[in-house]
């Protein structure tokens, strides 16, 4: 059996890596971001197989890693942008015939594309920030029709209490509901609605 291989794109300083390694070992795992100084912490710590680290944009396609891989995660990123179509597009470039994509983010389950801008209240003028748009399930689907990928919903439910952060407080937590399930919800006072899409080509 051939190595899988595993691009985590905007990966960080790895976490979500690191869990894959210690479970997976013997997987081929690449962690993709724009930012160079988060991906010098990589392999903080890790002997043995390292995770391989690739400089990249994946809003440029010029700047994507040459070649395929088995799986391909996504974990919060296309909320970042506008122009979403562009992003889904050079990810799912990366797989390979066979391959699978896992892409986790808030979306909207209502028809409708939403695109969210903010600043803090004690700043006059300045740049409008991004980081929460929602865009709405049926578009992702119907993007992966018209494209010829077949594109699978799973709705995120979370387990365990997080609580608001003081020191950052546009950063979600969590809300106990009547039923007893946790409520995610954010500074801009925006509920976080998460699922994971499982996308392969058709």
């Amino acid at each position: 059996m051939s190595e899988i291989s595993w691009l985590d794109i905007g990966c960080e300083t790895g976490s979500f890596l690191y869990y894959l390694r210690n479970k997976y070992p013997d997987m081929k795992l690449t962690g993709m971001d724009v930012i160079p100084e988060l991906l010098e912490h990589l392999n903080d710590g890790i002997d043995g197989k390292k995770i391989i680290p690739f400089l990249g944009d994946i809003t440029n396609e010029q700047k994507l890693p040459k070649g395929t891989f088995d799986i391909v995660s996504m974990t919060g990123v296309i909320q970042i942008f506008d122009e979403w179509e562009g992003v889904l597009r050079n990810a799912l470039s990366l797989l390979n015939d066979k391959g699978v994509m896992y892409m986790l983010s808030v979306f909207n389950p209502e028809p409708y594309d939403v695109f969210v801008k903010y600043k803090p209240s004690n700043q006059s003028g300045g740049v409008l920030e991004a980081g929460w748009n929602m865009i709405s399930l049926d578009s992702i689907k119907r993007y992966c029709e018209e494209t010829d990928f077949v594109a699978e919903v799973i709705p995120f439910e979370i387990n365990i209490d997080i609580p608001k952060n003081k020191d950052d407080t546009v950063r979600s937590w969590t809300i106990k509901k009547d039923d007893g399930k946790r409520m995610i919800i954010n500074g801009l006072q925006l509920v976080n609605n998460h699922y994971i899409f499982r996308i392969r080509r058709r």
